[in-house]
C-alpha cells in the first residue's frame, strides 16, 4: 500500500466529513433531555461525551491485504474516548486504546515463529460523521450509524520468537541506551453504530482499521507491505453536563 496516498486519502476524508456534515440536516443531534425546545438555544444540548470500551485487537483487517504472519490471535483491548459534537452530524473525538496484538507463521511452514506486540497506547484524533439515524415511530435518533477517520501516534514493543531464540525490542533499545517504546504514526479509519439507552447514555459498537506508518509493529521487516491492526469494540458513551 502506498502510504503517501493513504495520508492524502485520510486528509481528503476528513475534509469530506466536514463537507457532508453541513448537508446532513436531519442527522443525530448532540445529547439533550426530553424537555428540549425547538428554539431553546444551544445551551440545552450536551455537546461533550465520555466513552469507555473494550473489545478485540488483531493484526489483520476486515478488508484483507498482505500480512507478515499467516495466523493471527484475538486479544483483549480496552480504551476511552472524549467527543465534542460540533454540529448535528459532525464531531471530533480523541481516543486512547491499549492491549496486545499477536500472531504466528504456522501456516507458512515456520512453526515456533511468532510475535507479540504490547500496545502501550494508541492515541488519535478523529473526525466523526453521523451518516444515518433510525427511529420511524418516534422520530428520535435511537439508532445512529457513523464513520470515522483521523491521525494518531502509537507506542508499542514487539517481541519476536523464532526457533533460534527470542528478540525483545525493548531490551535491544535498552542496550542502545534508550528504554522507550517504539513510536509510530498511524491512520485510523472506522465505522460503527450507536444505540440510545437514555438521554445521557448510549451503547456503541465500532470497528476501526489502523494503518501503521511503518513496518515494525510486528517486529518483522518485509518489503511487501506496512503493518496494520484492527480493533472491534463495544462500549458505553455518557453525555456530560456541558
Amino acid at each position: 500500500m502506498n502510504y503517501s496516498t493513504l495520508k492524502k486519502g485520510v486528509a481528503a476524508s476528513l475534509v469530506a466529513l466536514v463537507g457532508v456534515s453541513s448537508l446532513a440536516n436531519a442527522q443525530d443531534a448532540p445529547a439533550t433531555n426530553s424537555s428540549a425546545k425547538v428554539f431553546g438555544g444551544r445551551g440545552q444540548y450536551k455537546t461533550w461525551s465520555l466513552g469507555v470500551n473494550a473489545g478485540v485487537l488483531s493484526p489483520v483487517l476486515g478488508i484483507g491485504g498482505s500480512n507478515d504472519y499467516t495466523n493471527w490471535d484475538v486479544n483483549l483491548g480496552y480504551g476511552i474516548s472524549l467527543r465534542k459534537q460540533l454540529g448535528h452530524a459532525f464531531g471530533l473525538e480523541g481516543n486512547i486504546v491499549r492491549g496486545k496484538v499477536s500472531g504466528n507463521n504456522e501456516k507458512a511452514g515456520a512453526p515456533g515463529t511468532q510475535f507479540e506486540t504490547e500496545l502501550q497506547y494508541a492515541a488519535d484524533l478523529r473526525g466523526v460523521i453521523n451518516v444515518a439515524t433510525v427511529d420511524f415511530l418516534r422520530r428520535e435518533n435511537s439508532v445512529n450509524f457513523f464513520v470515522t477517520a483521523g491521525f494518531g501516534l502509537a507506542a508499542y514493543n514487539p517481541i519476536v520468537t523464532t526457533p533460534t531464540g527470542t528478540v525483545n525490542w525493548k531490551d535491544v533499545k535498552e542496550a542502545r541506551g534508550d528504554d522507550s517504546y517504539v513510536k509510530q504514526a498511524y491512520f485510523p479509519v472506522g465505522t460503527g453504530v450507536k444505540f440510545k439507552v437514555s438521554d445521557r447514555v448510549s451503547f456503541n459498537l465500532a470497528y476501526t482499521m489502523n494503518f501503521v506508518d511503518g513496518d515494525n509493529f510486528d517486529g518483522t521487516y518485509k518489503s511487501t507491505s506496512k503493518d496494520k491492526f484492527s480493533y472491534g469494540s463495544a462500549g458505553l458513551e455518557f453525555s456530560l453536563g456541558f
